[in-house]
């Protein structure tokens, strides 16, 4: 590093009489003291303005003063208590800072205080100056990209965060969902034995049930509600409707849909399989269509049956 010759605006550092130098302090960029050594906090940009120097903290873009109230601090943004006069004292770069507006006094350091003098030798000065360096000038822009840096960190901690409880929300979910499927298929666990009116689903020999799905009948079903039907039972005679449509399972001109209104093609003859009547699996006879049975074929076409494997039911009550 070279002397400052107090020509042009530069990037020094500002050794006083015990040997170290004048820094911001690392914890309040607004304090200086005299610990420094030639690392950021220690360096200055210095403006040179006419015959004033004012010299602004590289770490802080903030200007050194002596306030109003003669006290020194880094807080200033340029105005005049950041103006010095500057007093060669014969060494190159060796100079006393009297500040400009309040007339003999001097920027000093005393006791290892950064603080003001009325021109001893606790207040000489040697300035230093690299050659071809423009960091100081960068500083500013340098430690606001930092703060931006460290603002889009502090947003991503947030957004994992946020992330974080999102998927535990999920999961929560999920595990409620699982917990009322598992709730539901327990409800339909018992055998149906046809003695009342109840809740059930029929299922085929495929081992899926019937259900209504858009309106159309399917034999893809779960236990799920597009699956629960209502057994009205009358007699012998029994009507399925569908909770979720509120329309019955009928059979007319050998089709079978869950379109039905409650009337006659609606009506059904259940006939216990046996040696299996206690376990609920029954054939399911249309009244107006005798011998005819619904029947489920391939897992999946739903079709009038005469009776064999194809048309057992197994039917379960909530």
């Amino acid at each position: 590093m070279n002397p400052y010759l107090f020509k042009m605006n530069g990037h020094v550092v500002l050794q006083h009489s015990s040997g170290e130098f004048i820094r911001v302090n690392p914890r309040d960029l607004h304090k200086a003291e005299s610990y420094g050594d030639k690392d950021e906090f220690a360096q200055w940009h210095a403006e040179k303005a006419g015959d004033v120097l004012l010299l602004k903290s590289c770490k802080s873009g903030e200007y050194l003063r002596v306030t109003e109230h003669r006290t020194v601090d880094v807080c200033g943004e340029g105005g005049k208590w950041c103006e010095f006069r500057v007093h060669p004292q014969g060494n190159p770069g060796c100079y006393k800072l009297e500040s400009a507006h309040h007339h003999g006094v001097y920027l000093a350091v005393r006791h290892d205080q950064v603080t003001i003098g009325e021109g001893g030798p606790f207040c000489a000065m040697t300035i230093f100056q690299e050659d071809n360096d423009n960091s100081c000038i960068e500083a500013p822009m340098q430690r606001e990209r930092q703060l931006e840096m460290e603002v889009e960190k502090e947003r991503l901690v947030l957004r994992e965060k946020e992330l974080q409880l999102e998927r535990e929300r999920l999961e929560e979910d999920r595990s409620h969902h699982i917990m009322q499927h598992q709730s539901v298929a327990e409800k339909y666990s018992q055998p149906y034995l046809f003695m009342q009116s109840h809740n059930v689903v029929l299922q085929h020999p495929g081992g899926q049930t019937l259900r209504v799905e858009n309106g159309h009948l399917d034999a893809h079903g779960g236990k799920g509600e597009l699956a629960h039907w209502y057994c009205e039972k009358n007699g012998d005679i029994a009507k399925l409707k569908n909770l979720r449509s509120g329309h019955y399972l009928k059979m007319e001109n050998g089709h079978i849909s869950a379109d039905g209104k409650g009337g006659k093609w609606c009506d059904w003859r259940l006939h216990p399989v046996e040696p299996h009547e206690q376990n609920g699996c029954y054939l399911f006879e249309s009244v107006h269509n005798r011998g005819s049975y619904l029947s489920v074929k391939d897992e999946s076409r739903i079709e009038p049956g005469i009776g064999g494997n194809h048309c057992h039911i197994l039917i379960f009550r909530e």
